[in-house]
């Protein structure tokens, strides 16, 4: 009997941990966000860091919350309560918010010491939601295709190994404005993209997005991603190295997955920590552009600051084109082509030819100045108006020509239009 009532005491339901944290926040959220005076399971569920439905579905099914889930929970809670501390005013308010952050970490960590929970939500094995996962697809690069998410990876993608095991964690996410990639991505390796997870956070200037990731652990997905040089842990964006591909098209191929995930959109930029990455990328291509090297700051789907040094290569117009042309279903809106050297050096030319055909002495554009506007001098000649204007006050400041003064044809027509008018009344 005294055996059942410590059992009894022990149990700590999702659904308990809900209304404890509901009944905490209940005292510091704004009044207008309450319903009836209570915080409703959507906005709880917003406040977590979850979909609208997301506790909703919890008491319905009765699910337990998973070790990687009740984690998420903390980061996104910690994050809200810095949000309102800084903007708090009032000391009490402060101390009051200081007190209910406190409670509510404790609240969580009372469920995870007295429930045995799961690592993760997909339990035993990956294959139970994802019947039709490819877990040897990177075995071997042997497409454009495979060559470009492998890019792609490497850019947003991570490996996090899983305790004291040999088993690793992997994932990649993207801004719901790249939804379309990951989309692919899960459809091209055999996952339910319906299992995905939403993190929403707020940029630099206080504007709500959402994060979409997907995760699975799978000890022969992880093995051939490293099989290619990728690197687990936190050191992989620092150490990252280009991997071993079979020819210049698959190179292409990488080169464009990754700049569609850490590339900046209308320039040929790829940004990435690790110098020798960038390196192995220049001379592979013969580029002339220096690696260069700058401060960046971003914040996570979590609510952290991070702020880093980040290197930064040019793969210049004509090589990014040729990626454009090499493979077409990159991420639509970064698919600007950029002028290169060639076309560049055409429409110069262009220019230089039509500077040889215009001769004209200052006598003749004295006489063309008085005999209609600049716009349909330059119209007629085939240049542009500012270098008929060019012409017009180098010429006019030596002496050479008498010109018409500003707004000289506008009286005009308006005095022509003013003629009409009295011509036409009775």
């Amino acid at each position: 009997m005294h055996e059942n009532k410590i059992e009894e005491l022990k149990k700590y339901s999702a659904n308990d941990l809900f209304e404890d944290i509901r009944k905490n926040l209940e005292s510091i959220v704004p009044l207008d966000v309450l319903w009836g005076g209570k915080l409703t399971d959507t906005m709880l569920s917003l406040y977590l860091g979850q979909v609208e439905s997301h506790i909703r579905r919890k008491k319905n099914k009765g699910n337990e919350i998973v070790q990687d889930m009740l984690g998420d929970y903390e980061l996104f809670l910690k994050s809200r309560f810095s949000l309102w501390k800084k903007e708090a005013v009032d000391k009490e308010y402060r101390l009051l918010l200081r007190d209910v952050k406190d409670k509510t970490i404790k609240f969580l960590e009372k469920y995870r010491e007295l429930n045995n929970l799961k690592k993760y939500k997909h339990g035993i094995t990956v294959f139970e939601h994802h019947p039709n996962l490819k877990v040897n697809y990177f075995e071997r690069i042997d497409t454009k295709e495979k060559a470009y998410w492998l890019g792609w990876l490497f850019a947003e993608g991570w490996l996090s190994k899983i305790g004291d095991s040999d088993s690793f964690e992997f994932g990649v996410g993207c801004n719901s404005e790249d939804i379309e990639l990951l989309e692919r991505f899960t459809d091209e390796i055999g996952y339910d993209i319906r299992y995905r997870q939403v993190k929403r956070y707020r940029n630099k200037d206080g504007e709500v997005k959402e994060f979409i990731i997907v995760r699975f652990d799978n000890k022969e997905f992880a093995y051939w991603l490293q099989c290619h040089g990728f690197i687990a842990g936190k050191a992989k964006s620092k150490n990252i190295e280009l991997p071993k591909l079979k020819s210049r098209k698959q190179y292409l191929s990488f080169v464009l997955g990754f700049y569609d995930g850490d590339g900046i959109a209308n320039t040929s930029e790829i940004c990435c920590g690790s110098k020798r990455f960038l390196e192995k990328i220049k001379d592979l291509f013969n580029i002339n552009c220096k690696i260069t090297r700058s401060i960046s700051e971003g914040i996570m789907p979590d609510g952290r600051v991070i702020k880093g040094t980040v290197n930064g290569l040019f793969l210049g117009a004509d090589l990014y084109n040729e990626m454009l042309d090499n493979y077409q279903k990159s991420l639509e809106r970064k698919r600007n082509r950029l002028t290169g050297i060639k076309q560049r050096l055409v429409q110069l030319n262009k220019a230089r030819e039509k500077m040889r055909k215009f001769k004209l002495t200052p006598g003749e554009l004295e006489t063309l100045l008085w005999l209609k506007p600049m716009t349909d001098i330059a119209k007629s000649l085939g240049v542009s108006y500012g270098r008929i204007q060019h012409y017009k006050d180098r010429w006019v400041n030596k002496g050479l020509i008498k010109a018409p003064l500003q707004g000289y044809w506008r009286r005009k027509k308006n005095r022509r239009i003013k003629k009409r008018k009295v011509e036409i009344d009775p």
